[in-house]
């Protein structure tokens, strides 16, 4: 199988022998990359919409012997629904590789607080395939950039 993607720089990896998938995700957005035979692709990518709530809604405070003590309730909720809403997309997202038999390697590039929950979101069949978690929030980076990130780990390994 041709990746029709960018060509990858001779100086990176070519992913010549095998096909690799790197999964880049911010806190609530996510990017699936397919590299193999000199070229990277991305195949899939999500970003959820945070939702908009004044710096303060939620917010009790309540004074006792000249303390204040706050509780940001709907705040924490909204977080902790979109953090279920992100894990739930990857999940659904990476269905798609359950059966890609071609798919040797994942690298996965997320920040370091999503790191083990997101791992679970894979299959056992595609955990088995992780060879390295890069703790970051490398969304934003080029796939160059994560190129040159797997290069050096393999280095050093």
């Amino acid at each position: 199988m041709k990746i029709f993607g960018m060509q990858i720089s001779n100086k990176l990896p070519q992913f010549h022998q095998h096909k690799s998938l790197l999964v880049v995700t911010g806190y609530y957005e996510a990017e699936y990359f397919i590299a193999y035979q000199g070229f990277i692709e991305k195949v899939q990518a999500f970003k959820l919409e945070k939702p908009e709530y004044s710096d303060r809604e939620g917010f009790f405070e309540q004074k006792a012997q000249g303390v204040a003590f706050g509780s940001p309730a709907i705040q924490e909720r909204i977080k902790r629904k979109m953090k279920q809403d992100f894990f739930k997309q990857c999940k659904e997202m990476q269905k798609k590789f359950n059966d890609d038999h071609d798919l040797v390697h994942i690298y996965i590039f997320t920040p370091e607080p999503l790191s083990i929950d997101l791992k679970k979101t894979f299959s056992k069949k595609l955990q088995q395939k992780i060879v390295f978690t890069f703790g970051g929030n490398y969304y934003k980076e080029h796939p160059f950039e994560l190129l040159k990130r797997i290069q050096k780990e393999s280095k050093s390994s």
